[in-house]
């Protein structure tokens, strides 16, 4: 309601949000003059648990993170042509760079303490990658690399808990990503499973859709930017 609201006092011509119930309540809160009325939105979102982007037909959306596990595969590229489509070009990069695997939420402001709309007092929420399999796994050789974030708009647990877990599953995102370029495919969307193989350089595996850029012209191409699931 507080994002529709901003965005619709902003742009008022812009579609209506397309965004699941959060549960979670907001305290009175404001923002600058002057501060970008979409950061602000992805404020909110964040607090609540939630990505929120423009689909492919221009439409405010968001919901928590989904898990990429549980997705049904869209479509298959696979440079050996026995896919749903070639693909021109496969990249894959890793980094560590600005990767994080221990997400602490510290709930503060004057909604968490006596008297306040949320807790009685500020508190914490933690979410790590315990995945023992996992490359960024808190226990093994990546270590544990903490980002510690505030903010006055969480005011319970379970809101502080989906705020973690939000910022985290969009971390360990970026240690392994994939660039893909292939031809027109305008059917994409954020957060779509697709499979991706290249013998070449050892991939055989899903990602994930974290932006997709499409050409126009006659003979443009299609930019799928995405993370390994």
């Amino acid at each position: 309601v507080a994002i529709q609201a901003i965005l619709t006092l902003v742009y008022p011509t812009l579609p209506t949000r397309n965004m699941v119930p959060t549960g979670f309540s907001l305290p009175a809160a404001s923002f600058n003059q002057g501060d970008d009325p979409w950061a602000a939105c992805l404020t909110l979102a964040d607090d609540a648990g939630c990505e929120l982007f423009m689909d492919a037909n221009g439409v405010p959306t968001g919901f928590p993170t989904p898990d990429p596990t549980t997705q049904p595969v869209s479509w298959n590229y696979r440079t050996d042509g026995t896919g749903d489509a070639k693909p021109s070009q496969v990249k894959r990069t890793f980094t560590r760079s600005g990767v994080s695997n221990d997400f602490t939420v510290s709930a503060t402001g004057s909604a968490n303490a006596p008297g306040g709309s949320g807790a009685s007092a500020p508190f914490q929420e933690q979410s790590t990658d315990s995945n023992p399999g996992s490359v960024t796994y808190t226990g093994g050789a990546f270590g544990d690399v903490p980002t510690f974030v505030s903010s006055s708009l969480v005011t319970t647990t379970a809101q502080g808990t989906a705020a973690a877990a939000n910022l985290l599953k969009a971390s360990l995102g970026l240690a392994e990503a994939y660039e893909v370029v292939a031809l027109p495919a305008p059917m994409f969307d954020v957060d779509d499973v697709i499979g991706l193989s290249d013998p070449r350089i050892g991939v055989n595996c899903l990602t994930v859709a974290d932006a997709i850029s499409l050409s126009l012209r006659h003979d443009g191409k299609v930019t799928l930017t995405g993370r390994r699931v």
